[in-house]
């Protein structure tokens, strides 16, 4: 239950100076309740740190009253003050040579004594204040050698582990990139509600804050310090009038990221923007970089603002949509949105970390590529070896190499010895080179026979890797491989007449193409009404019967597919052909046309 843990009645802050008291702001009455996160906003020199130092008794208020947890402030001791109130300061923690285990463990030492020694109950809160942060995988790493971000987690727990029911944040965020400011703020926001603790926090980030502050103090010199939930603060116009005076226009109405309006923005290509994409918009190019920002708004944003625009189906919206409480539960809307938004955090994070890798992975493949190149130039590899690509590490490569000659990549196993893997040829199900299909499913003695490599030891039954503990065994495997393989190109014939065939064998790169017949689906029994008509099979038997007519055509690995008939019943087909890639053609007034 949310209880008010801190009053504030007719407090005055200031600091000595050489006039006199320097007075900062004066008469703030307030609470501050348990199971809140309540943010401080304002600008450069309005004495958010000043408040703050008070509130932590590091400084004595110019007047006024401060009570915590129902006594007054300067009744505590400084022993007992160490058991009430936690302090995560700005400053960068400089520490060498203490793992992040042992400055977790100093937020008991006002329960330690002075030795310092740990009982088993203090481990025992260290490892809970560890896991509450999510750090448990940081837990035996040196101080000095964490990110900002990781080192912010680190001084969190450390004041969890103080185990004080209030906790003072200065500029948490201050040294952070977007997603882990984001990622802090959330971590907090989760923190005062599973905690139930007093989470108080000064931010410069004004927008992380009105998402996620349970409370905003908006404190300026003209009006000292305004107190309310960001939907309270927004109806009255305090947010318009706080924001006014800094030269930002807040529009409760039409905030800057709304995209209701018959006017609301749309991309060239068509996609409109939603207020993912919209942030996005203003802020990728700070995460990611102009180019990754550009390709994380193709493959990631724009899905997301066509489900928000159109209610297109999609995976990630509806995972989100899934937090939604029930009916009929009370006050659960809060609690699911924060849950949602930690997910979703979380979820960004990792997408922003693996497109940084995939950046990472190109740059790293070209460097290899290039030095391979060179070697075949200079007649160090001959012409079959040239399709052989040894990795010194496993490095995501296989789309990147698929335009080029190499057939096979090999790569060092974090199981020990080698993996091999063959490369699919460029839009299409089919490898450039298969392994020979005797030693599909084979391993130990079995496959060491059918190779005639003493290091070889598995192959897959569907022949996408094998594995030896000996690199020139395994460049073996591939030259054995290229050397016994023939190409083979299947085109499937859907609906087409046999008269077709030559005419398909026209396709670029297809003139040895075996062709396949297929009948196209059955078009479902329908309904007639009248001029009407109606498909008697219910939506979801249709896409499993277009989903297994489809793993049908599949099994025979098709280069390209042609398509003659009825659109009603073969686009459901041509979709999902698309969606694997595969090339989809259909006839035009006698001219073939890719889809």
């Amino acid at each position: 239950m949310n209880q008010e843990t801190i009053h504030i009645r007719k407090l005055t802050t200031g600091y000595p100076g050489k006039g006199g008291t320097k007075i900062v702001a004066k008469d703030i009455d307030a609470t501050i309740r348990s199971g809140e996160l309540t943010c401080l906003l304002g600008a450069n020199g309005v004495g958010k740190s000043t408040l703050l130092r008070t509130l932590s008794a590091f400084q004595p208020p110019v007047g006024g009253e401060i009570e915590i947890m129902g006594k007054k402030l300067t009744d505590y001791t400084d022993k007992q003050l160490a058991t009430v109130i936690g302090v995560v300061l700005t400053e960068k923690c400089s520490l060498r040579n203490m793992t992040v285990e042992e400055l977790v463990g100093m937020g008991r030492s006002p329960y330690t004594g002075f030795w310092g020694n740990l009982s088993k109950e203090d481990k025992n809160t260290v490892n809970d204040a560890i896991a509450l942060v999510r750090i448990e995988d940081l837990k035996y790493r040196m101080v000095h050698t964490l990110s900002d971000g990781e080192r912010q987690k680190v001084m969190i727990a450390k004041a969890l582990a103080q185990e004080t029911p209030v906790i003072f944040l200065d500029e948490p965020t201050a040294f952070l990139d977007f997603p882990s400011k984001v990622e802090i703020m959330q971590l907090l926001h989760h923190l005062s509600r599973s905690t139930n603790k007093t989470i108080f926090l000064s931010t410069h980030d004004l927008e992380l804050a009105l998402q996620i502050a349970d409370k905003i103090w908006l404190m300026d010199k003209a009006n000292g310090v305004t107190i309310g939930t960001p939907e309270d603060l927004s109806i009255d116009g305090c947010l318009s009038n706080f924001f006014s005076r800094k030269g930002i226009v807040f529009d409760i109405g039409r905030g800057k990221y709304d995209h209701h309006q018959r006017d609301s923005r749309v991309r060239e290509n068509g996609v409109p923007y939603a207020a993912f994409g919209l942030l996005w918009e203003e802020l990728g190019a700070e995460i990611l970089g102009e180019e990754l920002a550009v390709k994380f708004d193709e493959s990631f944003v724009q899905p997301l603002d066509r489900n928000d625009n159109t209610g297109e189906k999609n995976e990630l919206a509806t995972l989100i949509g899934n937090f939604n409480p029930s009916w009929d539960v009370e006050n659960g809307e809060n609690e699911a949105f924060s849950t949602a938004v930690q997910t979703a955090g979380m979820i960004l994070v990792n997408m922003f970390e693996k497109y940084k890798g995939n950046e990472r992975a190109e740059k790293r493949v070209e460097e290899i590529l290039a030095a391979h190149n060179s070697s075949v130039l200079s007649g160090e590899k001959s012409e079959i070896e040239a399709k052989i690509l040894v990795l010194p590490e496993f490095v995501p490569c296989q789309k990147q190499l698929r335009e080029t000659d190499i057939a096979f990549i090999i790569f060092p196993s974090n199981r020990g010895g080698y993996c091999i893997q063959p490369l699919k040829k460029e839009h299409s199900l089919n490898y450039k080179c298969s392994f020979p299909e005797s030693w599909f499913g084979l391993e130990g003695e079995e496959l060491k026979q059918a190779t005639g490599l003493t290091s070889a030891n598995f192959c897959h039954k569907g022949g996408f890797i094998m594995t030896v503990d000996d690199v020139n065994d395994a460049i073996s495997a591939c030259k054995i491989s290229l050397e016994n393989f023939t190409e083979t190109s299947c085109i499937i014939n859907l609906g087409g007449s046999s008269k077709m065939d030559e005419i398909l064998k026209e396709i670029p790169h297809m003139e040895n193409a075996a062709i396949i017949h297929c009948d196209l689906p059955k078009m479902p029994a329908l309904t007639f009404d009248g001029n009407f008509g109606e498909f008697s099979m219910e939506k979801s038997d249709f896409k499993s019967y277009i989903k297994d007519y489809v793993k049908g055509i599949l099994k025979y690995k098709p280069d390209a597919v042609y398509i003659e008939g009825e659109l009603l019943i073969v686009y459901p087909v041509i979709r999902a052909l698309r969606k694997k890639h595969i090339p989809v053609y259909i006839k035009h007034k006698m001219e073939f046309v890719t889809i």
